[in-house]
């Protein structure tokens, strides 16, 4: 009888370990599923202290706080031009998703890839950097401005296409040749063009752009003073195609040879 109380109650014991077990397990992938994870709390990590420091002060974060993503979504102008010139990388520039005005002209950054997927560029500027690829970008629709001066390895400007509202180009010193006034002719709103030394040599493209209404005084975009066409640096000896705007004064200032 005694034997058989014994068995009983090891199987009692045993069946109430098993479910406690059961019941502690359940409770806590039950807890580990209600985790969630808020991505505008999680810190961002730069590849450059300088950069880091740099947001720090214009987002008034502490020294010794880290930047967040979601504090990040509040820097909307990034100019590390003639500050910075030994900078190599961007990263973490991806979570500053409210940015509309870029410039990190006169470094030494070269890869395009975290500035890929921002959708409010208006202003983008890496002059003398060593940018070749513009391809991170090619998904651009907003860029009113864009300055690659003397960047000096990009050939192909294909990426620029879809930005119809570009009014100022300045891709001096880059040989885009004349395959790349394909692209040059959807902007139809510019009112400013630097293609100075760019191996162009048939402006045909131009001469359609004025007959559309772009790169005119009467153009909305234009300035005195600093809406321009620079041509110089080119093998051009055929001016036709602008000529007669040229002569009745209504062309942007062209600078030829």
């Amino acid at each position: 009888m005694m034997k058989n109380l014994n068995k009983l109650l090891f199987a009692f014991l045993l069946f109430c370990s098993a479910t406690i077990y059961s019941c502690n397990r359940n409770n806590e992938i039950n807890i580990e599923e209600e985790v969630v994870v808020d991505e505008n709390n999680l810190r961002v990590r730069f590849d450059d202290a300088n950069i880091e420091t740099f947001i720090k002060e214009e987002l008034n974060i502490a020294v010794n706080d880290s930047i967040t993503r979601g504090k990040l979504k509040e820097l909307t102008d990034f100019n590390i031009r003639g500050i910075f010139s030994d900078v190599v990388s961007l990263r973490g520039l991806e979570y500053a998703t409210e940015l509309t005005y870029i410039d990190f002209g006169n470094t030494q950054v070269q890869d395009l890839t975290p500035l890929r997927n921002l959708e409010k560029v208006t202003y983008l500027r890496m002059n003398n950097t060593p940018v070749v690829d513009l391809s991170p970008i090619s998904n651009y629709t907003t860029l009113t401005y864009f300055n690659a001066n003397q960047a000096g390895g990009i050939t192909n400007i294909s990426a620029l296409s879809n930005n119809l509202n570009i009014e100022q180009i300045i891709i001096r010193g880059n040989p885009i040749g004349d395959g790349m006034m394909t692209t040059i002719a959807r902007f139809e709103k510019l009112s400013r063009l630097n293609a100075r030394v760019t191996g162009i040599t048939n402006i045909r493209v131009l001469g359609e752009l004025m007959a559309k209404g772009a790169l005119l005084k009467s153009t909305a975009g234009y300035v005195d003073g600093d809406s321009e066409i620079d041509l110089r640096g080119n093998m051009i000896s055929d001016f036709t195609p602008i000529q007669s705007y040229i002569d009745n004064g209504t062309a942007v200032p062209v600078l030829r040879d």
